[in-house]
């Protein structure tokens, strides 16, 4: 009489079908690690390189104005009370945002503004000069900042100069900003394929009403 055939599914309380069955659903995952999370009853899939490249070569550039400055020494004022609270705003506002850069022009209204954040992430604030035009300083900003693609990076700058820098790179030309107006964050995402995309958010106190001098961005 012969032999009764021998199944492997009961052998072993069926742990190798088990193992083939996971292999079977996830052909991208490695032996080892199957083997090894067999006893957990699971196994993950990989993740698709293709979503993880494309995360790695997006660059996102914070773009905000220097808080509210003081009358003092108009030539290179510090803030006023009510600007160092704002500059403690953004910096809660994106301490969570991953900001491993951040550039400044070289004034005091500027690089204090960015100062709580430089501190709450422990980076050095990056100082690009005002150069002889708006444009040009515009440019030196925007190729500084395209040196390192796939960075989230703070850019403080003055009410003249944030339009030129969300323009140079690659942005829509929105104008000077109002005297009165602070409370812009501007978030320019930057993807190696198409058109630059941009939005525009507020943080911190609101800005007061607007007057018949200027029309703020937000009604342009």
């Amino acid at each position: 009489m012969p032999a009764p055939q021998r199944s492997l599914a009961n052998e072993g309380g069926g742990t190798y079908s088990g193992l083939m069955i996971l292999l079977r659903a996830f052909p991208r995952c490695r032996v080892l690690a199957c083997t090894a999370l067999i006893f957990a009853g699971a196994c993950t899939p990989a993740v698709s390189l293709n979503q993880s490249a494309a995360s790695a070569g997006e660059t996102i550039v914070y773009v905000v104005r220097h808080a509210e400055k003081a009358a003092e020494d108009p030539a290179d004022p510090v803030l006023t009370p009510a600007g160092y609270a704002r500059a403690d705003s953004l910096a809660a506002r994106l301490r969570e945002a991953g900001v491993d850069r951040i550039v400044s022009s070289n004034r005091q209204r500027t690089n204090l503004t960015a100062q709580p954040l430089a501190r709450l992430r422990n980076l050095e604030v990056e100082v690009i000069g005002l150069a002889t035009t708006v444009e040009k300083h515009a440019k030196d900003i925007a190729d500084a900042i395209r040196l390192r693609p796939g960075s989230r990076v703070l850019v403080v700058g003055h009410s003249n100069t944030v339009g030129p820098i969300l323009a140079a790179l690659g942005g829509p030309t929105i104008g000077d900003l109002c005297d009165f107006e602070h409370s812009n964050l501007f978030i320019l995402t930057i993807s190696r394929s198409g058109a630059p995309r941009l939005l525009r958010e507020t943080y911190g106190r609101p800005d007061p009403p607007a007057d018949a001098t200027c029309t703020p961005v937000s009604a342009r």
